[in-house]
């Protein structure tokens, strides 16, 4: 593959993120780690990133992108482990982790982790040419939409996937791993549309049945470096065999077509000259085809790496290829040229290409760059049979005499447009990232409680912001009807016509979600005639409020210091004792502890239950009888209990 690296060095890298893409283009190669930021960019579709000479792992970010349905990182020097989040893909029907050094098992789903087996969707899945290892899953048959599945060239062991059920596989390289021996399968027969089936070096022994149901379908059938022994073989079967270097090749077949190395360029194809009549043209010039005109093409090499066919000879085929490829350019018919196509040391099918220009013998700039841009990015598809496919291209000479090779402003210009690429690609990393911490947030504000679950409340309700800024006339002054160290009180009057007191803390004076509703359920269950009771609450927008029962009458410090007229009669109206007896008795009904403060008694007195270390009474803290009674010793430390008169 250092030949596919070297010419990578002119390929240039492209995003293009308004349609949901990043993936490359001419020019360029990129050195470098993927980095987990990648799974900030949510909304890709498409993530083409194949022959950019990373390294490092694959970022288990990439489960993020959950919209992604074509993901390319092959021929790469990506290591260690498939991430088991790509499992999290489930719109990906195209998966090539290829001619890359990753290690480890194939990661399946369990209770606690994604896997491959849930790529339900999965059309494609190529991951040949790595160092994997262990036994491929036996539910890996689940994927039943899956066309192609290349797992040669890694160091799969356990017994050969038996995979009866995936009708829809056209090509199956399960070549050169270290497979436990066996029979030759049985179930290639079974599939309807397979095409191509590899299973080269993988200890496969004893005999090989391909009786009359084998398909019409299969054009190769590849076990070339095995142990079999016999050969049982339909005479309807016409299409590829190949068995050099198994024992039958030995005694039974030896003379046999099907134990020769294949001379797969044999009589190949080419497009044709033949009506040219021998013309020829200057060394840098060639002829078309479609008038025999001496032009300057468009050229490179096309390397097929999954084709359903081996026989090189078949002109329909090309015939198929060289159509799509002038219809699909916008190239006049027979506008295209194919030579020489073979089978190269990797198994890839290469074939020359020349497109040559409509009118006049040079194409355009933007003509070139057109081309090159459909054909690098795969946005042109080739015939099925075909498979999927790169393209290398080589330097253009226009009209001007100017090659198509980067000078030294090419370069400059080059550089400047990845710096700028890459520099885009942080801005929307780090716009992403922000807008992540903006949702938290916002989800944190508007879902106080999701740490510790929603209050348990006895009467009371959740208010919203909205309702209380309009029950109290945006907070106005004028119904602000008292403060404390905690915030101010407002008067509203909440739907319904209901008079509240709504207690707003200040900044700075707020408590955590889980301390406001822990105080919210105390004061829920806390029911008493001479307490107000609370009607409600507001944790929103960065606001904690309680609401609480009007009270037209002031506040108990008023009373208590004659600075207001109470209603009842002097001979009934009661003592700072009894009061305080009043508010003891409930403290223990509520079941609190003598380390609890007092439940408010005015809505402008806050901080009602939270813990106190000093008991408000004295700093020795209440103190109980033998009946385990609260003992309030009025500011002096006796043990004489103080009666009300």
């Amino acid at each position: 593959m250092a030949k596919y690296a070297t010419k990578l060095e002119k390929v240039e890298r492209s995003m293009f993120m308004g349609r949901g893409q990043l993936h490359r283009y001419e020019g360029l190669s990129a050195v470098g780690q993927l980095v987990g930021d990648i799974g900030g960019l949510t909304e890709l579709t498409s993530l083409i990133l194949s022959g950019c000479s990373f390294r490092g792992n694959i970022p288990p970010e990439l489960g993020n992108l959950k919209e992604l349905s074509f993901l390319a990182l092959n021929t790469n020097n990506l290591t260690g482990e498939i991430p088991p989040s790509l499992g999290y893909l489930s719109n990906l029907y195209w998966l090539d982790l290829a001619e890359n050094q990753l290690t480890g098992s194939l990661p399946i789903s369990s209770l606690t982790q994604s896997g491959l087996d849930k790529l339900k969707h999965a059309k494609h899945f190529r991951l040949d040419r790595n160092n994997l290892e262990g036994e491929v899953p036996s539910n890996l048959n689940n994927l039943t939409r899956l066309g192609e599945l290349n797992l040669g060239h890694n160091n799969l062991s356990g017994a050969l996937p038996d995979l009866n059920g995936m009708n829809a596989l056209t090509y199956v390289d399960l070549s050169n791993n270290s497979f436990q021996e066996s029979s030759p399968p049985t179930w290639f027969s079974t599939l309807p549309s397979l095409g191509t089936l590899m299973l080269k070096n993988n200890n496969l022994n004893d005999t090989l049945s391909m009786d009359s149901s084998i398909s019409d379908q299969l054009q190769l059938v590849d076990l070339q470096s095995n142990e079999i022994r016999n050969v049982t073989l339909s005479s309807e079967y016409k299409n590829t065999l190949e068995l050099h270097g198994n024992p039958v090749c030995d005694a039974a077949l030896e003379s046999s077509t099907y134990c020769q190395l294949q001379q797969r360029n044999s009589n190949a194809y080419s497009t044709s000259l033949a009506a040219c009549n021998g013309k020829s043209c200057h060394s840098d010039q060639k002829l078309s085809p479609r008038k025999c005109n001496c032009a300057y093409p468009y050229e490179g090499i096309l390397y097929f790496r999954a084709p359903s066919f081996r026989i090189l000879s078949n002109a329909d085929q090309w015939h198929s290829l060289e159509s799509s490829l002038w219809t699909k350019l916008g190239l006049s018919p027979g506008s295209v040229s194919l030579q020489d196509p073979f089978f190269n040391i990797d198994d890839y099918l290469e074939v020359s290409l020349q497109l040559f220009p409509s009118k006049g013998k040079h194409f355009s700039r933007t003509e070139v760059q057109m081309m090159g841009f459909f054909l690098s990015n795969q946005t042109y598809k080739p015939p099925d049979e075909f498979g999927p496919y790169y393209f290398i291209a080589s330097p253009y000479l226009f009209s001007d005499g100017r090659g198509g090779g980067l000078g030294v402003g090419g370069v400059i210009g080059i550089s400047i447009g990845c710096t700028l690429l890459i520099l885009i690609l942080i801005t929307l990393v780090v716009y992403a990232v922000q807008q992540k911490k903006r949702a938290e947030k916002a989800i944190s504000l508007s879902k106080p409680f999701d740490s510790g679950g929603a209050p348990q409340l006895k009467g009371a309700r959740w208010f919203s912001y909205d309702e209380l800024k309009k029950s109290t006339s945006n907070f106005s002054e004028i119904n602000q009807i008292g403060s404390g160290g905690y915030g101010k009180v407002y008067r509203g009057v909440i739907p319904g016509g209901q008079m509240v007191a709504i207690k707003r803390a200040q900044q700075g004076s707020m408590q955590g979600g889980l301390e406001f509703k822990t105080e919210i359920e105390l004061l829920s269950r806390v029911h008493h005639k001479n307490l107000v009771g609370l009607v409600g609450f507001c944790f929103e927008q960065g606001e904690q409020m309680l609401v609480y029962e009007f009270m037209p009458n002031g506040t108990l410090r008023e009373s208590l210091s004659a600075m207001q007229c109470v209603e009842e009669a002097a001979a009934d109206r009661p003592t700072m004792s009894d009061v305080v007896k009043t508010l003891e008795t409930m403290l223990m009904s509520d079941g609190l502890h003598t380390n609890s403060t007092s439940a408010s008694s005015s809505a402008t007195e806050f901080g009602s239950v939270q813990g106190a270390p000093n008991h408000p009474y004295h700093e020795g803290g209440l103190k109980t009888d033998d009946n385990h009674t609260f003992d309030y010793s009025g500011g002096y430390n006796i043990t004489t209990k103080i009666e009300p008169k």
